[in-house]
């Protein structure tokens, strides 16, 4: 590998790394790596605004960590495949979220974003 691909790829990991170094980003990926969500999903699983849940997002796709897929009026996000060989790595290491991704009771909200 030359220097400057060398540095290249250093700069690229640490982007990344800078932005998975928040919990809330962490949550969300480990969410993530279960299934597809939407924003007012996560918004009921972190416990937190959908404002915030929309800038971790943002960071996320600054670094092309998430892909959002557009379905009528909800926007779903979901792990870059493309990332799946770094985020293996990191996401094994993450609590498992299998019990919060369970608590999604769909039949309880007829507006939910599952309904699209």
């Amino acid at each position: 590998m030359q220097a400057g691909s060398i540095k290249d790829s250093l700069d690229k990991y640490s982007r990344i790394f800078k932005v998975l170094g928040e919990k809330n980003r962490l949550h969300i990926m480990s969410l993530l790596s279960k299934r597809e969500l939407c924003v007012c999903e996560l918004v009921d699983l972190l416990g937190i605004s959908q404002s915030n849940v929309s800038q971790h997002l943002s960071k996320l796709k600054s670094v092309d960590l998430v892909r959002e897929r557009r379905g009528k009026q909800w926007i779903f996000y979901s792990i870059n495949e493309d990332k799946k060989e770094i985020l293996g790595r990191v996401l094994e290491l993450l609590p498992d979220v299998s019990t919060e991704i369970g608590k999604i009771d769909l039949d309880k909200n007829p507006e939910r974003c599952r309904l699209d």
